[in-house]
């Protein structure tokens, strides 16, 4: 944009200058004030032809908006984003010129449509090694509730009504980390699972395999463990005993 900036005669003749201020055969205050203005049109001009950086990267690179595939709805502007699989991993939303990072090593795919309560985005399924959660693109990055740290899903999320919040899948305290709870993974049916919210924590318990329905109990919490009670369904064509019940998975 401005060869000057890379020549090295621009630093030598300041260099030239402070000579002569050591001299005594210029005045320290003109010099500074001749370098200031100096830079400060460099710095306008600059600003001004940005644009001209972008053609040059676009003759060997490719725009962030031309690559990817679209995956989920933009809750600014309801217009699809564009998942970027190259690391880092983000979705891109070319209409607003925003983009969401996402969790990394593993993949993201749509969750059946739903959108977030908060912001209207839609949902998106995070999957590494067998642990998986569900996560807002937008809350994920710049979380709306003061109690949710930045970089959740929706199983750390605090929202007392959303169905795919924490308090609506929270079954136990997770006996791995101390730190997390072991939430209901509602997008694993039939080999259900549950799996510690903490994202470090590898934690991930499989239960009641082949069910077609499991889901927690609103405020219903068993008397002996303290964990949430669980109803589970089955196959009407199984026996009476496999057809499902409702208790604690502990």
């Amino acid at each position: 944009i401005d060869p000057d900036l890379v020549k090295p005669s621009m630093r030598s003749e300041i260099e030239k200058q402070f000579d002569l201020i050591a001299s005594g055969r210029a005045n320290f205050d003109l010099v500074l004030a001749h370098a200031v203005s100096a830079f400060q049109a460099k710095y306008k001009y600059f600003v001004e032809n940005t644009d001209y950086m972008d053609q040059l990267f676009e003759l060997s690179f490719t725009k962030l908006s031309e690559t990817g595939k679209s995956l989920s709805k933009c809750g600014r502007c309801t217009r699809y984003m564009k998942l970027i699989s190259q690391k880092p991993m983000r979705l891109h939303c070319k209409n607003c010129e925003a983009t969401y990072k996402l969790p990394q090593g593993g993949s993201i795919k749509l969750y059946q449509g739903n959108t977030c309560p908060l912001d209207q985005f839609e949902l998106v399924v995070y999957n590494a090694g067998g642990k998986s959660f569900i996560l807002c693109p937008y809350c994920y990055n710049f979380p709306e509730i003061e109690d949710m740290a930045q970089s959740s899903g929706c199983n750390k999320c605090p929202h007392p009504t959303c169905p795919n919040a924490a308090p609506q899948l929270s079954v136990t305290s997770c006996q791995t980390c101390d730190e997390g709870d072991l939430v209901l993974d509602p997008n694993s049916g039939p080999t259900w699972r549950m799996s510690c919210n903490e994202l470090k924590c590898t934690c991930v318990v499989k239960i009641f395999a082949g069910a077609v329905r499991v889901a927690v109990s609103p405020d219903a919490d068993c008397d002996t463990c303290g964990s949430s009670i669980l109803t589970v369904e089955f196959n009407p064509d199984k026996t009476q005993e496999q057809r499902g019940g409702t208790g604690s998975v502990l």
